[in-house]
Protein backbone atom coordinates (compact mmCIF):
# COMPACT_ATOMS: atom_id res chain seq x y z
CA UNK A 1 0.00 0.00 0.00
CA UNK A 2 3.02 2.67 0.72
CA UNK A 3 4.34 2.13 -3.00
CA UNK A 4 0.43 3.07 -4.17
CA UNK A 5 0.45 5.97 -1.70
CA UNK A 6 3.72 6.70 -3.28
CA UNK A 7 3.02 6.74 -6.71
CA UNK A 8 -0.29 8.68 -6.04
CA UNK A 9 1.49 11.45 -4.44
CA UNK A 10 3.79 11.59 -7.10
CA UNK A 11 0.13 11.54 -9.72
CA UNK A 12 -1.05 14.84 -7.46
CA UNK A 13 2.86 16.51 -7.84
CA UNK A 14 2.68 16.36 -11.49
CA UNK A 15 -0.73 17.18 -12.07
CA UNK A 16 -0.32 20.09 -9.55
CA UNK A 17 2.38 21.09 -11.50
CA UNK A 18 0.28 20.73 -14.68
CA UNK A 19 -2.20 23.18 -13.42
CA UNK A 20 -4.59 20.12 -14.45
CA UNK A 21 -7.38 20.41 -12.02
CA UNK A 22 -9.28 17.49 -13.08
CA UNK A 23 -6.04 15.04 -12.71
CA UNK A 24 -6.04 16.69 -9.56
CA UNK A 25 -9.12 16.09 -8.39
CA UNK A 26 -8.95 12.43 -9.44
CA UNK A 27 -5.55 11.27 -7.54
CA UNK A 28 -6.68 13.02 -4.54
CA UNK A 29 -9.78 10.84 -4.71
CA UNK A 30 -7.59 8.21 -4.82
CA UNK A 31 -5.11 9.12 -2.14
CA UNK A 32 -8.23 9.54 0.42
CA UNK A 33 -9.86 6.23 -0.74
CA UNK A 34 -6.14 5.10 1.23
CA UNK A 35 -6.68 6.94 4.03
CA UNK A 36 -8.96 7.26 6.99
CA UNK A 37 -9.88 10.94 7.77
CA UNK A 38 -12.19 10.04 10.88
CA UNK A 39 -9.85 12.15 12.77
CA UNK A 40 -10.23 15.04 10.95
CA UNK A 41 -13.80 15.08 10.51
CA UNK A 42 -14.49 16.18 13.96
CA UNK A 43 -15.74 20.30 14.33
CA UNK A 44 -13.90 23.02 15.21
CA UNK A 45 -14.76 25.92 17.99
CA UNK A 46 -17.99 26.93 16.29
CA UNK A 47 -18.51 23.34 15.96
CA UNK A 48 -17.72 23.65 12.39
CA UNK A 49 -17.18 20.27 10.19
CA UNK A 50 -14.47 20.17 7.93
CA UNK A 51 -17.94 19.96 5.76
CA UNK A 52 -19.64 22.92 6.60
CA UNK A 53 -16.60 24.60 6.10
CA UNK A 54 -16.28 23.55 2.82
CA UNK A 55 -19.35 24.41 1.78
CA UNK A 56 -19.14 27.86 3.80
CA UNK A 57 -16.82 28.51 1.29
CA UNK A 58 -18.64 27.15 -1.85
CA UNK A 59 -15.78 24.56 -2.30
CA UNK A 60 -17.67 21.81 -4.03
CA UNK A 61 -14.80 19.57 -4.42
CA UNK A 62 -14.16 19.86 -1.05
CA UNK A 63 -18.00 19.20 0.08
CA UNK A 64 -17.84 15.60 -2.20
CA UNK A 65 -14.77 15.17 -0.91
CA UNK A 66 -15.71 15.33 2.90
CA UNK A 67 -19.00 14.17 2.23
CA UNK A 68 -17.78 10.41 3.00
CA UNK A 69 -16.41 11.59 6.38
CA UNK A 70 -18.41 14.39 8.20
CA UNK A 71 -22.06 13.86 8.79
CA UNK A 72 -23.66 15.67 6.67
CA UNK A 73 -26.91 16.71 9.15
CA UNK A 74 -24.34 18.17 11.96
CA UNK A 75 -24.70 22.02 12.84
CA UNK A 76 -22.45 24.42 14.17
CA UNK A 77 -23.26 26.78 16.96
CA UNK A 78 -25.16 29.22 14.63
CA UNK A 79 -27.58 25.84 13.95
CA UNK A 80 -26.65 26.19 10.56
CA UNK A 81 -25.35 22.28 8.56
CA UNK A 82 -23.62 22.44 5.19
CA UNK A 83 -26.82 22.53 3.23
CA UNK A 84 -27.72 25.78 4.88
CA UNK A 85 -24.05 27.18 4.55
CA UNK A 86 -24.12 26.20 0.84
CA UNK A 87 -27.44 27.93 0.34
CA UNK A 88 -25.85 30.99 1.68
CA UNK A 89 -22.83 30.72 -0.17
CA UNK A 90 -24.95 30.83 -3.69
CA UNK A 91 -23.00 27.51 -4.74
CA UNK A 92 -25.14 26.12 -6.60
CA UNK A 93 -22.55 22.84 -7.08
CA UNK A 94 -22.73 22.26 -3.32
CA UNK A 95 -26.17 21.92 -2.97
CA UNK A 96 -26.42 19.30 -5.77
CA UNK A 97 -23.96 17.37 -3.52
CA UNK A 98 -25.73 18.13 -0.10
CA UNK A 99 -29.70 17.90 -1.09
CA UNK A 100 -29.75 13.83 -1.63
CA UNK A 101 -28.36 13.22 2.11
CA UNK A 102 -29.87 16.55 3.73
CA UNK A 103 -32.94 17.45 5.82
CA UNK A 104 -34.60 20.24 3.53
CA UNK A 105 -36.52 21.03 6.68
CA UNK A 106 -34.18 22.17 9.13
CA UNK A 107 -34.16 26.08 9.70
CA UNK A 108 -31.65 28.82 11.12
CA UNK A 109 -31.67 30.68 13.98
CA UNK A 110 -34.00 33.21 12.11
CA UNK A 111 -36.41 29.83 11.49
CA UNK A 112 -35.60 29.58 7.41
CA UNK A 113 -34.79 26.70 5.79
CA UNK A 114 -32.39 26.01 3.34
CA UNK A 115 -35.32 27.16 -0.10
CA UNK A 116 -36.60 29.69 2.45
CA UNK A 117 -33.44 31.45 2.57
CA UNK A 118 -32.68 31.03 -1.61
CA UNK A 119 -36.00 32.37 -1.91
CA UNK A 120 -34.90 35.30 -0.32
CA UNK A 121 -31.65 36.18 -1.48
CA UNK A 122 -33.39 35.59 -4.95
CA UNK A 123 -31.08 32.27 -5.97
CA UNK A 124 -33.17 31.15 -8.68
CA UNK A 125 -30.25 28.63 -9.90
CA UNK A 126 -30.91 26.85 -6.52
CA UNK A 127 -34.82 27.01 -6.44
CA UNK A 128 -34.96 25.96 -10.00
CA UNK A 129 -32.63 22.57 -9.23
CA UNK A 130 -34.67 22.00 -5.91
CA UNK A 131 -37.88 21.90 -7.59
CA UNK A 132 -37.18 20.27 -10.88
CA UNK A 133 -35.05 17.20 -9.03
CA UNK A 134 -38.25 16.72 -6.95
CA UNK A 135 -36.85 17.90 -3.56
CA UNK A 136 -39.91 20.28 -3.02
CA UNK A 137 -43.55 19.31 -3.28
CA UNK A 138 -46.06 21.15 -4.69
CA UNK A 139 -47.09 22.64 -1.20
CA UNK A 140 -43.64 23.50 -0.45
CA UNK A 141 -43.54 25.90 -4.05
CA UNK A 142 -46.86 27.65 -3.20
CA UNK A 143 -45.65 28.28 0.37
CA UNK A 144 -42.25 29.45 -1.31
CA UNK A 145 -44.30 31.43 -3.85
CA UNK A 146 -45.49 33.32 -0.85
CA UNK A 147 -42.20 34.07 0.34
CA UNK A 148 -40.86 35.26 -2.99
CA UNK A 149 -43.92 37.46 -2.98
CA UNK A 150 -43.18 38.52 0.66
CA UNK A 151 -39.18 39.44 -0.20
CA UNK A 152 -39.99 40.45 -3.77
CA UNK A 153 -37.78 38.28 -4.73
CA UNK A 154 -38.78 38.48 -8.48
CA UNK A 155 -36.61 35.74 -10.31
CA UNK A 156 -38.00 33.29 -7.77
CA UNK A 157 -41.25 34.83 -8.27
CA UNK A 158 -41.44 34.07 -11.74
CA UNK A 159 -40.22 30.81 -11.71
CA UNK A 160 -42.18 29.60 -9.09
CA UNK A 161 -46.05 31.50 -10.12
CA UNK A 162 -45.27 29.49 -13.50
CA UNK A 163 -45.23 26.27 -11.83
CA UNK A 164 -47.36 26.78 -9.38
CA UNK A 165 -50.10 28.52 -11.69
CA UNK A 166 -49.82 25.15 -13.73
CA UNK A 167 -50.12 23.12 -10.87
CA UNK A 168 -53.49 25.15 -9.84
CA UNK A 169 -55.26 24.31 -12.73
CA UNK A 170 -54.52 20.88 -12.70
CA UNK A 171 -56.52 20.49 -9.25
CA UNK A 172 -59.07 23.14 -10.20
CA UNK A 173 -57.32 25.58 -7.34
CA UNK A 174 -57.37 28.99 -7.66
CA UNK A 175 -56.53 30.93 -5.19
CA UNK A 176 -52.43 30.41 -5.17
CA UNK A 177 -52.16 33.31 -6.60
CA UNK A 178 -54.23 35.32 -4.70
CA UNK A 179 -52.66 33.90 -1.39
CA UNK A 180 -49.45 35.07 -2.94
CA UNK A 181 -50.88 38.66 -3.67
CA UNK A 182 -51.87 38.89 -0.23
CA UNK A 183 -48.66 38.42 1.01
CA UNK A 184 -46.76 40.92 -1.33
CA UNK A 185 -49.30 43.73 0.04
CA UNK A 186 -48.96 42.47 3.36
CA UNK A 187 -45.21 43.07 3.22
CA UNK A 188 -46.07 46.34 1.14
CA UNK A 189 -43.83 45.34 -2.21
CA UNK A 190 -45.13 47.00 -5.07
CA UNK A 191 -43.75 45.25 -7.85
CA UNK A 192 -44.08 41.91 -6.50
CA UNK A 193 -47.94 42.92 -6.17
CA UNK A 194 -48.29 44.43 -9.15
CA UNK A 195 -46.84 41.25 -10.75
CA UNK A 196 -49.07 38.74 -9.19
CA UNK A 197 -52.49 41.03 -9.77
CA UNK A 198 -51.58 41.22 -13.73
CA UNK A 199 -51.18 37.15 -13.59
CA UNK A 200 -54.05 37.13 -11.62
CA UNK A 201 -56.00 39.47 -14.02
CA UNK A 202 -54.65 37.11 -17.06
CA UNK A 203 -55.86 33.93 -15.63
CA UNK A 204 -59.21 35.29 -14.40
CA UNK A 205 -59.55 36.38 -18.27
CA UNK A 206 -58.80 32.88 -19.41
CA UNK A 207 -61.27 30.88 -17.34
CA UNK A 208 -63.85 33.65 -18.42
CA UNK A 209 -64.07 35.43 -14.79
CA UNK A 210 -65.67 38.79 -14.51
CA UNK A 211 -64.91 39.28 -11.22
CA UNK A 212 -61.55 40.52 -10.43
CA UNK A 213 -59.67 38.79 -7.91
CA UNK A 214 -63.09 37.16 -6.61
CA UNK A 215 -64.36 40.53 -5.63
CA UNK A 216 -61.69 41.62 -3.35
CA UNK A 217 -60.43 44.53 -5.17
CA UNK A 218 -56.23 45.15 -4.40
CA UNK A 219 -57.06 48.63 -3.82
CA UNK A 220 -59.12 47.90 -1.02
CA UNK A 221 -56.87 45.22 0.72
CA UNK A 222 -53.93 47.83 0.72
CA UNK A 223 -56.41 50.42 2.67
CA UNK A 224 -56.99 47.15 4.99
CA UNK A 225 -53.67 46.16 5.43
CA UNK A 226 -51.95 49.79 5.90
CA UNK A 227 -49.36 49.21 2.48
CA UNK A 228 -48.98 52.97 1.21
CA UNK A 229 -46.38 51.62 -1.66
CA UNK A 230 -49.07 49.17 -2.65
CA UNK A 231 -51.83 51.97 -2.34
CA UNK A 232 -50.08 54.33 -4.73
CA UNK A 233 -49.36 51.93 -7.67
CA UNK A 234 -53.01 50.38 -7.29
CA UNK A 235 -54.69 53.68 -7.37
CA UNK A 236 -53.51 54.51 -10.96
CA UNK A 237 -56.45 54.11 -13.03
CA UNK A 238 -58.69 53.30 -10.34
CA UNK A 239 -62.31 53.13 -10.43
CA UNK A 240 -63.75 55.66 -7.40
CA UNK A 241 -67.01 54.83 -8.03
CA UNK A 242 -66.58 50.94 -6.56
CA UNK A 243 -67.96 49.92 -3.58
CA UNK A 244 -67.81 47.73 -1.53
CA UNK A 245 -70.87 45.03 -0.22
CA UNK A 246 -71.63 47.38 2.19
CA UNK A 247 -71.78 50.44 0.10
CA UNK A 248 -68.31 51.87 1.13
CA UNK A 249 -66.01 53.39 -1.38
CA UNK A 250 -62.39 54.28 -1.35
CA UNK A 251 -62.86 57.29 1.05
CA UNK A 252 -65.19 55.58 3.55
CA UNK A 253 -62.92 52.56 3.82
CA UNK A 254 -60.00 54.90 4.26
CA UNK A 255 -61.24 56.59 7.07
CA UNK A 256 -62.60 53.63 9.22
CA UNK A 257 -59.06 52.00 8.53
CA UNK A 258 -56.36 53.77 8.16
CA UNK A 259 -56.71 56.45 11.18
CA UNK A 260 -53.82 56.73 13.10
CA UNK A 261 -54.92 54.94 16.85
CA UNK A 262 -52.38 56.83 18.90
CA UNK A 263 -50.98 60.65 17.98
CA UNK A 264 -47.30 59.44 17.94
CA UNK A 265 -47.69 58.24 14.07
CA UNK A 266 -44.85 55.32 14.40
CA UNK A 267 -44.91 52.12 13.13
CA UNK A 268 -48.44 50.63 11.77
CA UNK A 269 -50.07 54.67 12.27
CA UNK A 270 -47.29 55.95 10.31
CA UNK A 271 -48.68 53.39 7.90
CA UNK A 272 -52.04 54.00 8.43
CA UNK A 273 -51.74 57.63 7.97
CA UNK A 274 -49.50 57.48 4.90
CA UNK A 275 -52.31 55.85 3.25
CA UNK A 276 -55.20 58.63 3.93
CA UNK A 277 -53.09 61.09 3.11
CA UNK A 278 -52.75 59.33 -0.17
CA UNK A 279 -56.38 58.65 -0.78
CA UNK A 280 -57.21 62.54 0.35
CA UNK A 281 -54.40 63.44 -2.04
CA UNK A 282 -55.91 61.47 -5.14
CA UNK A 283 -59.44 61.74 -5.04
CA UNK A 284 -61.47 63.33 -7.79
CA UNK A 285 -62.60 66.23 -6.32
CA UNK A 286 -65.97 65.50 -7.57
CA UNK A 287 -66.10 62.24 -5.25
CA UNK A 288 -64.24 64.20 -2.41
CA UNK A 289 -67.39 67.14 -2.68
CA UNK A 290 -69.98 63.91 -2.26
CA UNK A 291 -68.19 62.11 0.79
CA UNK A 292 -68.17 65.34 2.58
CA UNK A 293 -71.70 65.75 2.01
CA UNK A 294 -71.77 62.52 3.48
CA UNK A 295 -69.75 63.06 6.07
CA UNK A 296 -69.52 66.54 6.90
CA UNK A 297 -67.82 65.91 9.93
CA UNK A 298 -64.89 63.86 8.48
CA UNK A 299 -61.34 64.88 9.88
CA UNK A 300 -60.04 64.97 6.56
CA UNK A 301 -58.01 67.95 6.40
CA UNK A 302 -55.71 67.06 3.26
CA UNK A 303 -59.27 66.95 0.74
CA UNK A 304 -60.80 69.66 2.21
CA UNK A 305 -57.76 71.93 1.56
CA UNK A 306 -58.01 70.52 -1.91
CA UNK A 307 -61.59 71.02 -2.29
CA UNK A 308 -61.14 75.06 -0.71
CA UNK A 309 -58.35 75.94 -3.23
CA UNK A 310 -60.26 74.17 -6.03
CA UNK A 311 -63.18 76.29 -5.25
CA UNK A 312 -60.95 79.62 -4.60
CA UNK A 313 -58.92 78.67 -7.88
CA UNK A 314 -62.63 78.80 -9.60
CA UNK A 315 -64.12 82.31 -8.03
CA UNK A 316 -60.22 83.89 -9.21
CA UNK A 317 -60.72 83.03 -12.65
CA UNK A 318 -64.43 84.00 -13.07
CA UNK A 319 -63.49 87.38 -11.19
CA UNK A 320 -60.47 87.67 -13.63
CA UNK A 321 -62.87 86.65 -16.74
CA UNK A 322 -65.24 89.47 -15.41
CA UNK A 323 -62.30 92.41 -15.18
CA UNK A 324 -61.37 91.12 -18.86
CA UNK A 325 -64.93 91.31 -19.92
CA UNK A 326 -65.41 95.02 -18.33
CA UNK A 327 -61.87 95.72 -20.17
CA UNK A 328 -62.85 94.91 -23.42
CA UNK A 329 -66.22 97.30 -23.08
CA UNK A 330 -64.78 100.23 -21.95
CA UNK A 331 -63.26 101.50 -25.79
CA UNK A 332 -67.01 100.85 -27.12
CA UNK A 333 -67.92 103.03 -24.27
CA UNK A 334 -65.60 105.83 -24.86
CA UNK A 335 -66.58 105.82 -28.41
CA UNK A 336 -70.42 105.76 -27.85
CA UNK A 337 -69.91 108.88 -25.15
CA UNK A 338 -68.07 110.68 -28.08
CA UNK A 339 -70.42 110.72 -30.81
CA UNK A 340 -73.33 112.26 -28.32
CA UNK A 341 -71.09 114.64 -27.13
CA UNK A 342 -70.47 115.63 -31.00
CA UNK A 343 -74.24 114.90 -32.05
CA UNK A 344 -75.50 117.61 -29.35
CA UNK A 345 -72.89 120.24 -30.56
CA UNK A 346 -74.25 119.46 -33.60
CA UNK A 347 -77.75 119.76 -32.37
CA UNK A 348 -76.96 123.39 -30.76
CA UNK A 349 -75.17 124.87 -33.37
CA UNK A 350 -78.26 124.18 -35.60
CA UNK A 351 -80.88 125.22 -33.30
CA UNK A 352 -78.44 129.12 -33.31
CA UNK A 353 -78.15 129.50 -36.85
CA UNK A 354 -82.20 129.34 -37.00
Amino acid sequence: MKDEINAIEQALTEAAEAADRVALAKRLSALIGFLDLTQWSGADERGDTPLIAAARSGDAEGVRLWLDWCEADAVNQEGNSALMEAVRAGSLESVKFLAPVSDLEESDANGLGPAQFAVKMDLLEIIQFLAEEKWLSTRDQEALLSDAAQYSSMRCLVFLSDRCERAAIEKGDDVVLQLALTSAIDADQPQAALFLRERERLREAAAGESDPCNGASPVWSAIVRSAPRCLAVFLSGQDWAEQNSFGEGLLEIGLRMCQPRSDKYGGADAQRKECLDLLEKTAPLEHGRDFLARHPDAETFILRARIEAADLESVVSETTEKTRSVARCEPQTEIDGAISENAEKSRKATVSRL
